[in-house]
């Protein structure tokens, strides 16, 4: 079979012995001629070879030659892998693979009727495209992240991207990558939030169709998403689960608290108790850098939703921290205006939800509540 004869020369033009051979030229040319065959398993074993035939071709140069394979291929099979290939040369050659992923998106339709077993349509490489955008600012990639972010509410890609994301958004990374990083899932956060809003007065009183449940549905896993990605990259669950934090100044993780609190709010004013629990979980993570600011957001929080407080999940985390503020910053929970209204209200929802906790806690600082 001659796809199993190419993938025996596809191995044996990666070991260096066997291309430094007499034979070793006629082996490239076999596997480059198999990447045009008609047969697309035969094409598929070609790709596989693709680095070990050029090896020695210079970054821009591979990226190059994989656009134009990309551009010919029809199966999906074969572009997921030449995708692959591509993928790989994105650090070394971020404008490069920009440019071919342009192209391929501005791809014309094929004129001819397709093979049942091939597929036209090619799915753009979400992790890569954010890679680009997020460190490397490349023009296609921006564009295309910004826009996937601008509509969150129906892109699939949006929702992708946010997976993507944790790791450019720590207290860690360079500040103009995570300000980028933040700028996406703020977009995405506030349009997902302003459709789940609007599609919900729509439907008020009135069963939602199929395609309305799929759009709102579509929203919460987005702003989901985007809060459960702050929490993992603030610390919150390594601290959570005896881990160690990384290492970050305080001022990078001040930087990181004042870019996630407001984006945060936005997460849990969809009242969805989850979102809730988890961004209430990482504002009390960051409460040490700002106490007030972390009161006022998780009163904020803890307000939008009036169910959170009869979670059983939330007295565990809230009430604690309310005891420690009473234990370590009285000034701020006794005395000032803001604090005391906020310190009021958060014990109030617990203790009108019945729990035990906070009506003990109610009755022993009464003062509070004067």
């Amino acid at each position: 079979m001659r796809d199993k004869a190419i993938d025996g020369l596809g191995r044996l033009a990666f070991r260096e012995n066997w291309r430094s051979s007499q034979h070793g030229a006629l082996i490239v040319d076999l596997v480059m001629d198999a990447m045009a065959d008609e047969n697309p398993v035969v094409r598929m074993s070609a790709a596989r070879a693709f680095r070990a035939v050029y090896f020695d071709k210079p970054p821009p140069a591979r990226v190059s030659l994989l656009g134009e394979l990309l551009q010919g291929e029809s199966n999906r099979n074969v572009r997921n892998e030449y995708m692959r290939l591509l993928e790989s040369e994105a650090h070394e050659s971020p404008q490069e693979v920009d440019n071919v992923l342009r192209g391929l998106a501005n791809e014309p339709e094929s004129p001819t009727e397709p093979d049942p077993t091939d597929d036209d349509a090619l799915d753009l490489p979400v992790e890569v495209l954010t890679l680009l955008a997020m460190r490397h600012q490349t023009p296609f990639a921006t564009e295309t992240v910004r826009a996937w972010a601008t509509n969150a509410p129906w892109s699939d890609e949006a929702l992708r991207a946010t997976h993507c994301v944790r790791g450019y958004l720590g207290p860690n990374s360079d500040p103009a990558v995570q300000g980028r990083a933040f700028d996406m899932v703020t977009k995405a956060a506030d349009s997902s939030l302003g459709h789940w809003i609007t599609k919900l007065e729509e439907v008020s009183g009135a069963e939602p169709s199929e395609s309305e449940q799929d759009e709102l549905k579509h929203s919460v896993m987005v702003l989901d998403s985007i809060a459960n990605q702050l929490y993992f990259a603030s610390g919150a669950f390594d601290r959570m689960n005896g881990g160690e934090d990384a290492t970050a100044s305080r001022a990078a993780q001040e930087r990181f608290a004042d870019l996630a609190t407001p984006v945060l709010i936005t997460c849990a004013r969809s009242k969805v108790s989850g979102i809730v629990h988890q961004v209430v979980e990482t504002l009390i993570f960051l409460a040490p850098l700002d106490e007030k600011r972390t009161l006022l957001s998780t009163m904020e929080a803890v307000a939008s939703d009036g169910s959170y407080a009869y979670d059983p999940l939330s007295s565990d985390v809230v009430i604690p921290y309310l005891k420690r503020l009473l234990a370590e910053h009285r000034q701020l929970v006794l005395f000032d205006d803001e604090g005391v209204a906020a310190f009021r209200a958060l014990l109030s929802a617990f203790a009108s939800a019945g729990n035990e906790s906070a009506l003990e806690l109610a009755f022993t600082f009464s003062d509070v509540f004067r």
